[in-house]
């Protein structure tokens, strides 16, 4: 995998699949949780994204899954889960991680995606440092790029 400072919201090339790091809470009314970081960011911009997220988790439960195609600015992407956490509340799991990891690994191989931005798992809000987390990510080859806004984020 690469390591990429800066928002690829607002970078990324049509086509390209940026995942956002989920829990694996639904709220009573249907809804997934995603009330902070990324997942926010994209609650925010992609209406009625929690809502899917939410049927997703019913039906597959806390794992890889992929939300559908959208359009901003002009250019295609996909999203695509990735799961650090079970509970909004907890720390990320580093088991998680590690599974969420393969499994988008597999997913991107069956799909041939070309270019996967997942943004620095299990730390800031998951509470995590990336010298925990960097060691479960080696599964991922040079088609995955993780990022994070703040370069000091890959020196901890």
């Amino acid at each position: 995998y690469q390591l990429y400072v800066g928002n690829p919201y607002f970078s990324f090339n049509g086509g390209d699949v940026i995942c956002t790091t989920t829990n694996g809470e639904v709220k009573k009314d249907g809804r997934a949780v995603m009330g902070r970081g990324n997942a926010k960011f994209v609650r925010d911009t992609f209406t009625g994204i929690d809502t899917l997220l939410g049927e997703c988790l019913k039906k597959y439960g806390n794992r890889v899954v992929p939300l559908g195609r959208y359009t901003l600015n002009g250019k295609t992407l996909s999203i695509v889960t990735f799961p650090t956490k079970n509970a909004w509340r907890d720390k990320s799991d580093i088991d998680l991680i590690h599974q969420s990891a393969c499994q988008i690994k597999q997913l991107a191989d069956h799909y041939q995606f070309q270019k996967v931005y997942i943004p620095i798992p299990g730390c800031a809000n998951g509470q995590l440092k990336w010298s925990q987390v960097q060691h479960v990510l080696d599964v991922l080859d040079e088609r995955f790029i993780i990022y994070s806004l703040d370069a000091k984020d890959f020196e901890q």
